[in-house]
């Protein structure tokens, strides 16, 4: 995927096409974002540096919106608040201590966990949820479907051929303040060469498919939206190509001749652009289950 930045363990190139010439450590970088947020220059998956201008477009074939209020605002859900209520013997607090304890402690689990015996997981769905970004207005709630992106793998090169929806929502949470959400659901097929997490120590076979999900939530940014975008803020705007070649790309995404950057397209100015959380989970089937996370990779997709 054009976010080839996250993946990798953290390949954020391809976010780094989100924010204007800022610097993303290459550690942080997430496989899938390099392309997709870079505007107006392509973003290496491998790079550092993230530049504003192509837009990439969200993975899978179908990605319906999230339904909104008439009024397109953001809106949290209230949390419940528990008031304390006369004396408790010693024994009922010690146990009404321990009951909380249990209840607290799942919280503080990272969300990239294996079941016993089962694949890798990702629970991607609660990071990428809409109130995760503090209250606001909607200003951005858009789909677009990309065909012909790479994914790079961690050890670097490309190992797949993605075709993807792409849901992206922008809130403005305080004048020229902003919080972002992009959501992804699509399918890959491999390339002969590197596995994705490369444990597979002779490559994977071309051919294998499969599908993935996953995608990432911005930090809060200042920026200046663009007075009149290309694109429409509200509903899908389309297909785009982005005319990657897996075989011979050099693994600077150069062979890419159709990448798409929202960033670049319904911004003129962005400051303080990064990635509060992103993370995608690849199913291959009998292939196996890989799991890319800036909260760390787990399994492969292996022959």
């Amino acid at each position: 995927m054009s976010l080839h930045i996250l993946r990798h363990g953290a390949s954020v190139n391809r976010l780094a096409g989100i924010a204007q010439g800022q610097a993303l450590s290459p550690a942080n970088e997430p496989c899938k974002l390099a392309n997709g947020l870079s505007t107006g220059s392509v973003a290496s998956h491998h790079s550092s540096s993230i530049v504003m201008g192509t837009v990439r477009t969200t993975r899978k074939g179908v990605f319906l919106p999230i339904e909104t209020t008439e009024s397109d605002t953001h809106s949290s859900s209230d949390s419940a608040q528990h008031t304390k209520k006369g004396d408790y013997p010693v024994k009922k607090i010690a146990v009404l201590t321990t009951i909380l304890a249990l209840l607290v402690l799942p919280l503080s689990v990272r969300p990239v966990l294996a079941a016993p015996g089962g694949p890798p997981h990702l629970n991607w769905g609660s990071e990428l949820n809409a109130d995760q970004c503090p209250q606001g207005e909607l200003v951005i709630n858009v789909t677009h479907k990309v065909v012909n992106d790479i994914d790079s793998a961690v050890g670097g090169g490309f190992w797949a051929t993605d075709t993807y929806n792409r849901h992206i929502q922008v809130w403005e949470v305080a004048p020229g303040t902003f919080c972002a959400v992009v959501r992804y659901t699509g399918q890959f097929v491999t390339d002969d060469g590197p596995s994705p997490q490369g444990t597979d120590i002779d490559g994977i076979a071309a051919g294998i498919t499969g599908t993935f999900e996953g995608g990432y939530r911005s930090t809060i940014f200042s920026g200046t939206l663009n007075p009149g975008p290309a694109y429409r803020t509200r509903g899908n705007i389309g297909a785009f190509d982005y005319g990657c070649d897996v075989e011979n790309d050099p693994g600077d995404y150069s062979s890419c001749t159709g990448l798409f950057s929202w960033v670049g397209t319904y911004f003129t100015s962005t400051s303080g652009f990064d990635l509060e959380w992103w993370g995608w989970v690849y199913h291959g089937g009998s292939n196996g289950t890989w799991v890319n996370s800036g909260d760390g990779n787990e399994g492969d997709i292996t022959d």
